[in-house]
């Protein structure tokens, strides 16, 4: 629905990932996928799918599963491989689109969100992912989500927010991720940390 929208409007098709003004249901922007997405209760959903496909791509017998996979359907591990990683980036990309508004994370089950951002955080310290193309798997999308926990925080449950953040040391940790892998991220990724690093310190609860 909304690729065909935006064919009816030259230049559309750029804004895809960008920032977008007003909520979900003003915007002047054809939007639908996310409005459906929200309107359905599928936000959750799509958040589960990312954080246990992240659960197993993490696992030591990932590769055996994904040679199980291949060999099952009939396919390459190669080509598996690359369709959960097309998989993680256009999911990904959704609600890293859909968490730009504040209805999308007041729609969100929180508890499920923090748990992935923390888990993913984690593991980035723990060196437990392959560093490339970090800008399009949740190791460098997931700097958007936090952002826009703490962009949006004041339409939130901010106490519980901030709980949250102190007992798992949200800042610290995203400022070590950024400091021990500067060499390996791209500018793309180093920049939403930074942007990620400026929300939290705009909280006053946290300061």
């Amino acid at each position: 629905m909304e690729i065909s929208k935006n064919s009816e409007s030259e230049g559309k098709s750029l804004s895809m990932g960008v920032n977008t003004s007003g909520t979900l249901w003003d915007t002047d922007k054809a939007q639908d996928s996310l409005r459906l997405l929200v309107e359905n209760q599928k936000l959750n959903i799509l958040l589960s799918l990312l954080k246990d496909l992240k659960a197993v791509t993490r696992s030591p017998d990932y590769l055996d599963h994904l040679s199980s996979c291949a060999q099952r359907i009939g396919r390459s591990s190669e080509e598996v491989a690359e369709k959960i990683s097309q998989f993680e980036f256009d999911a990904g990309l959704l609600l890293k689109r859909l968490f730009e508004h504040a209805e999308a994370i007041q729609s969100c089950d929180l508890r499920l969100l923090t748990e992935h951002i923390q888990t993913t955080l984690r593991s980035t310290l723990d060196g437990r992912f392959v560093p490339e193309n970090t800008e399009l798997k949740q190791e460098g999308l997931v700097y958007s989500y936090l952002f826009g926990i703490f962009h949006h925080i004041e339409s939130l449950d901010e106490g519980q927010i901030v709980t949250w953040c102190r007992s798992q040391r949200i800042p610290q940790s995203t400022l070590m991720v950024f400091i021990t892998h500067l060499e390996v991220f791209p500018n793309s990724v180093k920049q939403k940390i930074l942007e990620t690093l400026g929300a939290i310190a705009d909280c006053v609860l946290i300061i």
